[in-house]
């Protein structure tokens, strides 16, 4: 996963490796970053990638399906003592 700025509007947004092979693309907008935050559990990506059943080929993922996956769930990446807070967002070409 990479984080990339969005010179438009100056946010900051991150694309998952194997996404963009069909007719769109997934990626996360980054809402806002929490600090000192006690998780209960925290989840690899590479896990909730694999569980969420997305996968069509090796290292290619469903675009649409992981979206529909990630619909369900409020997502927070874990960088040190950062929470990032994301939105999913899903781009058809």
């Amino acid at each position: 996963m990479t984080r990339h700025l969005d010179d438009d509007n100056s946010r900051y947004y991150y694309l998952i490796k194997g996404t963009g092979h069909r007719e769109g693309s997934v990626y996360f907008d980054e809402l806002r970053i929490h600090k000192g935050l006690s998780p209960k559990k925290i989840l690899s990506l590479k896990e909730v990638l694999i569980n969420s059943d997305a996968y069509y080929e090796k290292d290619k993922l469903d675009d649409s399906r992981l979206t529909g996956y990630f619909w369900k769930y409020v997502v927070i990446f874990v960088k040190g003592d950062d929470f990032i807070h994301v939105s999913e967002v899903y781009e058809i070409e």
